[in-house]
């Protein structure tokens, strides 16, 4: 994210001219990451910003590394209460996921339903992150590249 911030303080003239636009991206970056407004919740008019947003790519890697292969125990199950006895399948988790008679729930599971975030898609999104950095790497040496005067004198 340095980078992006980098660009738009090289490609401004002062101060207040880098700040306007910086505040309004991180705004935007920060609601379209995926944790305020899950991705499948996003309308479509709104969707292309989670899609040019670096945030979002390193979220998701990190929500799938910390839930992929992993099963969660269920605290609460549906129905519950005096005469209900969790046998057989006539039982479920009140969690995003959950499957009739089990007592744990998938993290893949879970991710895929409630964020729409995928195991295949952790790697996908860490070689994005790279290409994210070094695209906003070549705009800030090509805002910054005009303002040096190099000079071809030697000192003899």
């Amino acid at each position: 994210m340095s980078m992006v911030f980098r660009s738009i303080a090289a490609l401004s003239r002062q101060f207040v001219q880098a700040m306007t636009p910086a505040a309004v991206i991180m705004v935007g970056l920060i609601v379209y990451t995926g944790f305020a407004i899950p991705v499948n919740k996003m309308r479509g008019w709104s969707r292309w910003i989670n899609y040019i947003n670096p945030i979002a790519y390193g979220f998701e890697s990190l929500m799938v590394n910390e839930f992929s292969g992993r099963e969660f125990e269920c605290s609460q199950f549906v129905p519950m209460g005096p005469g209900y006895q969790q046998t057989g399948d006539q039982f479920v988790c009140g969690v995003v996921g959950a499957q009739a008679g089990q007592t744990s729930v998938s993290g893949d599971a879970y991710l895929n339903i409630s964020a729409s975030y995928y195991h295949a898609h952790k790697w996908r999104n860490v070689g994005i992150l790279f290409g994210f950095m070094l695209f906003f790497l070549g705009v800030y040496l090509f805002a910054t590249g005009g303002s040096y005067e190099f000079s071809s004198k030697s000192s003899d």
